[in-house]
């Protein structure tokens, strides 16, 4: 491949919201996502993350952004209908890029050979580099060779799914972060019908907050009926 003209560092053309939810402080940490926790937090360590879906990659990609004040959060899925070497031009002079969704750019050359050159240019200027997709880069399909080398270089982490005990953990420190109280049973009454999905849980959350607040009651097993939550 033939490198592109050296790019300047410039702003992308659009913008890209980070959800203020997504932070460290909301970050359910178990002993399985640990050793990650380290290299990515503390450590300060590029890496990919392998994982299906609902298992916290988004949300780590944008935990690492919250944290620092130039980074960049690249959500291939929202841009792939873009031109990516105009897109990605100057993008290395973040100091943490963190790319999320690479399974899309499978079967897109163009994306890929993209992806390609900005990864070489932010090894020339030591950008930390964070990359996240549905599966290890080896299992990509149709992937340009020199790109599956390059990150198939990153320390790679597969994301663990959420276990049952890890949900109801999930739920209760994000109730707890907005000041709401969720007994045992309404807990256990929610996991038994809600998805095992957290973003799903997180959703419902916000909605029992929403009606908690308008009818000034607290959620209880009563009022979950009331309002039909959950039943089919």
């Amino acid at each position: 491949m033939n490198e592109p003209s050296t790019l300047r560092p410039r702003q992308l053309p659009l913008s890209i919201s980070l959800d203020d939810d997504m932070t460290r402080h909301n970050w359910l940490s178990r002993p399985d996502t640990a050793a990650l926790e380290q290299w990515l937090f503390d450590d300060g360590g590029s890496a990919y993350l392998g994982g299906e879906s609902g298992v916290g990659k988004s949300h780590l990609l944008q935990a690492l952004c919250h944290e620092h004040g130039d980074a960049l959060y690249l959500p291939l899925p929202e841009l792939l209908d873009m031109p990516p070497m105009a897109l990605l031009e100057g993008t290395e002079g973040a100091s943490l890029l963190a790319i999320d969704g690479l399974e899309v750019v499978v079967g897109r050359p163009d994306w890929q050979e993209a992806l390609f050159h900005l990864f070489n240019r932010a090894l020339q200027t030591q950008t930390r580099l964070v990359m996240a997709g549905l599966v290890a880069p080896a299992n990509l399909d149709d992937l340009l060779p020199d790109l599956r080398s390059r990150l198939e270089s990153l320390p790679l982490f597969a994301l663990p799914r959420f276990s049952e005990e890890a949900l109801d953990a999930l739920l209760q420190l994000r109730a707890q972060r907005r000041g709401i109280t969720l007994s045992v049973e309404v807990r256990g009454w929610l996991l038994r019908r809600a998805p095992r999905d957290p973003a799903a849980l997180m959703t419902l959350l916000d909605t029992l907050d929403r009606e908690s607040l308008a009818r000034g009651r607290q959620i209880t097993i009563p009022l979950l009926r009331e309002l039909r939550f959950l039943e089919s």
